[in-house]
């Protein structure tokens, strides 16, 4: 990344947290002019690796959210809400094959405050959870999860629900182990 930005005639301010594993944050300036940089076939390499391995895994992880959506619809039942209209929402629906016109609804407390619609269906407020007729909920949310079944818990007790997160890591497990226990 570092040559990328040499190379382009950017100066780095402040580099990445080389702690943080997951993210590359760069603070940079235009320089007068772009440095030279010398090619390294090492690190081309080691990039068409990388690239590679997230190809493999980008592919094994859209298969994976297919099986989700088929779980969510044998547990979550036939009108499952939503909460969470974020990036979640939009793999499961664009890569996982989700029909969002089959929801009862989606619920997120914070987008519903700038968007009216996410794929179609209206977003709604947490308040709006009895309205929506729901058979189950899928909770989008890894961060805030407990708070969101509390929550849910307070409005509508005993509705069925089911973590995403929970749904993913299980369907990235092995062949398809979502299916064989449900037999489907």
């Amino acid at each position: 990344m570092l040559a990328l930005l040499h190379g382009t005639g950017f100066r780095p301010l402040r580099l990445a947290d080389p702690r943080d594993t997951e993210n590359l944050t760069f603070l940079a300036v235009k320089a007068q002019k772009p440095a030279k940089v010398e090619p390294n076939e090492a690190a081309v390499g080691a990039a068409r690796r990388i690239i590679g391995r997230y190809r493999q895994k980008l592919a094994k992880n859209r298969a994976a959210l297919r099986d989700v959506v088929t779980v969510i619809r044998e547990i979550a039942g036939p009108r499952p809400v939503i909460w969470g209209a974020g990036r979640l929402f939009d793999a499961l629906v664009l890569h996982g094959g989700l029909d969002p016109a089959r929801c009862a609804g989606v619920i997120d407390r914070h987008l519903s405050a700038y968007v009216s619609e996410r794929h179609g269906v209206p977003l709604r407020a947490p308040d709006a959870l009895p309205e929506l007729a729901a058979s189950g909920v899928i909770i989008m949310s890894r961060s805030f999860a407990s708070e969101i079944e509390r929550e849910i818990d307070s409005i509508m007790p005993g509705l069925p629900r089911a973590r995403f997160a929970d749904l993913f890591e299980h369907a990235t497990a092995g062949p398809s182990p979502l299916r064989a226990i449900l037999g489907v």
